[in-house]
C-alpha cells in the first residue's frame, strides 16, 4: 500500500482513546480524487502492524486516493493525542527515512521520504494527524494544500 505502515509508528504515540473514531475524522476526499477503504489481505497485515504499534484497527483509517479509478496515492487518518511534530519527525528518523519541517499554506509540515523511499508529508489537521504517502513529490505537493487546509 504504498509504504503507509513504514515508521507509523512515529506517530503512534499520539493516538488518544477519548477523541472521536478516526473513521469519523476522514471526511471527503480532495476534489477530484475519490477515496477507496483497504480491504483483504492488506487490511489484516495493517491491522497485524497496527496491533504491533499498540493500536486497535478501530483507532486508524486507511485509504486510497484515486483520480479516475488509478490508485496514485495512501493516507492514514488518526485522532489527535499528546505529541508534537518534533517528536514525528524524530520517531521517523529513528525508523530510518529523512524528513523535515516546511511551510506549506502557512502551516508546518513535515515532508520528507520512509526508509523504501515513498514521499511522505504528515501534517497536523487540529482534530487529526494525517499521513500522506505518494509514489513521487508530485503526487505529494498536489494532494498536501488540501490536507493541510482541513484545520
Amino acid at each position: 500500500m504504498i509504504g503507509l505502515v513504514v515508521a507509523f509508528a512515529a506517530v503512534s504515540g499520539r493516538v488518544d482513546g477519548d477523541s472521536a473514531s478516526a473513521e469519523s475524522l476522514v471526511g471527503a476526499p480532495p476534489p477530484g480524487f475519490s477515496y477507496e477503504r483497504v480491504t483483504g489481505t492488506e487490511a489484516k497485515q495493517l491491522a497485524a502492524e497496527f496491533s504491533e504499534l499498540g493500536l486497535e484497527r478501530s483507532e486508524v483509517a486507511v485509504r486510497r486516493v484515486l483520480r479516475n479509478g488509478t490508485p496514485v496515492a495512501g493516507v492514514i487518518f488518526f485522532g489527535l493525542g499528546d505529541g508534537d511534530l518534533d517528536d514525528t519527525a524524530a520517531g521517523f528518523r529513528d525508523a530510518g527515512g529523512t524528513i523535515g519541517a516546511e511551510e506549506v499554506e502557512g502551516e508546518e509540515v513535515l515532508v520528507g521520504r520512509d526508509r523504501n523511499g515513498v514521499d511522505t508529508a504528515i501534517t497536523d489537521a487540529g482534530d487529526v494527524v494525517i499521513r500522506v504517502a505518494a509514489p513521487g513529490q508530485a503526487g505529494l505537493r498536489a494532494l498536501l494544500p488540501f490536507y493541510v487546509r482541513r484545520d
